[in-house]
């Protein structure tokens, strides 16, 4: 392939991934409603859609990659070089100066997806604690909640109830 058709290769994956990290905007949009609706089955098809188009996406990245790689080593650049680096040492063609502008897209979108993945998972924690007290109000439980960062947590009274699932 010529530079001009691994930069138009270029071009298309990114814009398609710029389409699917819109896609999973929408759907964290909609998990995020659902969470402040306590809907938890909505908040699980929304957990679905978005592993989905996350695997989409690194299907897509994989793609990019592998042109990305190509252009790089026909700029005289390291095979791992950033993509922002591989445009930038690249001739400002009109595919290249489109591959740039979707690229600084892309970043804010996942800038974009990022908070509102926190935000859902702090809504996610505080319905999990919500659960907790209310189990705990009916008597002597234990509950335990897996935080990413601190582990396995117990909270309420000792008992035998447990909303952990510890089989994974």
């Amino acid at each position: 392939m010529t530079v001009h058709e691994l930069l138009a290769e270029l071009r298309f994956l990114l814009q398609r991934e710029k389409e699917i990290m819109g896609e999973m905007l929408e759907a964290a949009g909609r998990q995020t409603a659902a969470l402040r609706k306590n809907d938890a089955s909505l908040a699980g098809k929304a957990a679905g859609e978005l592993l989905f188009l996350a695997q989409q996406l690194e299907l897509l990245k994989e793609s990019r990659r592998r042109v990305q790689s190509d252009l790089a080593r026909r700029a005289g650049l390291a095979e791992e070089a950033r993509l922002a680096e591989v445009l930038e040492a690249l001739p400002p063609v009109p595919d290249c100066l489109e591959a740039r502008r979707l690229a600084d897209e892309l970043r804010l979108a996942a800038l974009e997806l990022s908070a509102a993945t926190r935000l859902n998972n702090l809504l996610a924690q505080n319905g999990l604690r919500f659960c907790a007290q209310l189990l705990a109000a009916f008597g002597q439980v234990t509950v335990r909640l897996y935080h990413p960062a601190k582990g396995a947590q117990e909270t309420g009274m000792p008992g035998a109830l447990s909303v952990l699932n510890e089989s994974v």
